[in-house]
This record gives C-alpha cells, structure tokens and sequence, in this order.
C-alpha cells in the first residue's frame, strides 16, 4: 500500500546503473546457499566511524538478498534476530516490524512500482534469473521501525553501494577459503575499517570479534504532578481489580505524511474478565511503546474511576515506563511472560481489523 502522492526520490541513473550491476552480481553468487542471517559482516563507516551490519537473506528460501542494518534499533534487531532468540525482545510481537535498515530484495515483476520499471528501462537492464528460472528483479529500499518501506535517497544509495561492493568482497573471499566464514557464537568478521584500503580482501585483513551492545536505552517513567497525584490517589483501590497492559504495532497501517506507517496500540485490558478497558492508537514515529502504555494506563484509571491494586506489563522496559505511575499510587506492578487475557482481546481486534480490509478490498 503506497503512499500514490509521496514524491519517489530520484536516483541519479549512473547511481542506479552501478546498483543494479553490483546487485546482479550478487545474485550470481547466491551466498545464501552457504550463509546465513547469523553470518553477518561488521562494517565501520570511515565517516562517522558508527557500525553496520550486513545479512544474507535467503538462507530459509524465503526472502533473497541483502539488508544492511543501521543505527542503535538495527543493530540490535540484527543482534537478537542472530544470536539471542530467547530474549523478550525477539518474542515482542512487534519486533517484526522494528528493522532499521537498506535492502536489496530481489523480487518478481508484479512486486515493482511503475517507477521502478522507468528505471529499469532507461538503463537498459535485464531481469536475472532466479534458481528456478523465472525472471527476478532488484528492488532497493530504506526500513524504518514501523513504516512502509521506502525508495532510496541518494544518499542511502551511496551508502548501499559501498557496503554492497565490501560484502562482495568478502564473499569472494569465502568462496576461495569457506573456513573463515563459520566462527564462534556472536562473533562477526570487521571488514577493514582503513578508508585508504582497496584490497584485494584477504583473510589476514578479516578481524573476528564478539559482537556486544550496550545496555538499551529506556525512554524517563511518565511521571505526575503533585495536583495528578492527589486526584488519583483519591479514587478507590478495588483489591479484585488487576489490569494486563501492553502497547505494540496495531495489526494496520494507516496513511502518513510522506509514507504509511503502523500507529501503537497501547490496550488495557481486565485480568479477570479480559474485558478490553481502554484502546489508545498514537504515532509510533514519535513516542516510544512504554511512554503510550503508561498514558493508557491513566486513561483507563480516570476512566474506571478505580485504581488497580496490580498491572503486568510484557517487558522490563514496559515497567519502568509505568513505574512512576504505580509507585505514586500505591499500584503493585510486574513484568509478566504472558498477558493471556491481553492475547485474546489483541486477537480479536486484529481479525476485526483484517475483516474490514478485505471488505474495502
């Protein structure tokens, strides 16, 4: 579902030709035949000296290509994707939607934009040919959390092309020598980060080291004001009343301004009855998951009239969000393994949802 009034930036041809090219030959390669998601390549921008990394998508026969994770949500996408399954992080249900990064994907012809296929005629280009013979295309584009993909700035294409062009490299690489391409668990091969180096790649040059990331970085507990709190700590606590709260990507996009994106849905939702209390849909571009389930738990308090005498939440980072809250209040909060009565409501507002998108179909 694209956004038709978007304006689709404009690659410079030359840019676009040399994409394509690149693009063509990693296809002819097809590492995902011998690589998987978890083989991936660390590469330090010689700017910003900041980390990406490169995954070979294919491995499963599902998805064929290239993403290149960036920034602190990429890389820690990639990470749990990876190496680290059992996390809460990678049983989020929306931790589908969270990748941050550039995608080579090479796809049929139906999936390209009318845009798409201007260029692909103004360069000349011929569909390659996939492993079971039918015609497949390049399709590049930019992820953000929670948004439609989008086409590629020039910059991004830049960017793209000098991380496809050192992935090829070390492709080769493990194409002449496959033992440098299995190592220990969380360790990744770093591409030379030297600006001043042009090769050839040789295993000398890899250096394999344990990829760590920071501790995450949770957004303040919504906090209240002392006139906030005298209003709420006068209503009832009713000891029978238990809320199970969370807040994730709503099962549909919406339109945005230039793209569509997926708004959080932050849901209250009685523990005892599963009777859903408050329904919160905001910008996921803007705020992050914990502050929208701490502004739905005041709604839902406000509204009911009753404080809760306890709330479970799915993630630790989803109770420090609504710490301040329960704190101030005298609320009993824990961090849960599972919201049952929260599944069945997110369920049944997700095949609602899907029912009225095949009736506008």
């Amino acid at each position: 579902m694209q956004d038709s009034t978007a304006k689709v930036p404009e690659l410079p041809l030359s840019i676009f030709r040399e994409l394509c090219d690149l693009a063509s030959e990693y296809h002819q390669l097809a590492p995902w035949n011998y690589l998987s998601d978890s083989d991936m390549l660390a590469i330090e921008d010689p700017g910003t000296q900041k980390l990406r990394l490169v995954s070979v998508l294919g491995n499963r026969g599902e998805v064929f290509g290239l993403l290149v994770h960036r920034g602190e949500r990429g890389l820690r996408w990639a990470f749990t994707l990876a190496f680290d399954q059992d996390s809460e992080d990678f049983q989020d249900p929306s931790f589908t939607f969270a990748r941050d990064g550039l995608v080579v994907e090479f796809v049929p012809r139906k999936r390209l934009e009318k845009h798409d296929l201007g260029q692909f005629k103004q360069i000349g280009f011929k569909p390659l040919r996939d492993s079971e013979n039918r015609q497949v295309w390049p399709l590049f584009h930019s992820i953000r959390p929670g948004i439609y993909p989008a086409p590629l700035t020039t910059e991004e294409a830049k960017m793209l092309l000098a991380d496809l062009r050192k992935t090829l490299n070390f492709i080769r690489l493990g194409e002449k020598d496959p033992r440098i391409l299995r190592k220990e668990h969380a360790v990744v091969a770093f591409y030379p980060s030297d600006p001043k180096f042009t090769g050839p790649l040789l295993a000398k040059d890899i250096e394999w080291r344990e990829l760590t990331l920071g501790p995450e970085i949770w957004p303040e507990s919504l906090k209240l004001s002392r006139k906030e709190i005298k209003e709420l700590k006068a209503l009832p606590m009713d000891e029978n009343f238990s809320l199970e709260l969370d807040c994730l990507y709503s099962p549909g996009m919406v339109a945005g301004d230039p793209l569509p994106y997926l708004p959080w849905l932050a849901l209250a939702v009685d523990g005892r009855t599963g009777g859903i209390l408050d329904i919160l849909l905001t910008d996921s571009r803007t705020e992050p998951a914990e502050t929208e389930a701490a502004r739905c738990l005041l709604r839902t308090i406000r509204k009911v009239g009753l404080r809760p005498r306890e709330v479970g939440v799915r993630t630790n980072a989803m109770a420090f969000g609504i710490s301040a809250i329960c704190e101030a209040l005298g609320i009993m909060f824990f961090k849960v393994s599972a919201l049952p009565m929260k599944e069945m409501a997110y369920g049944a507002l997700k095949r609602q949802w899907n029912e009225v998108e095949e009736g506008l179909r």
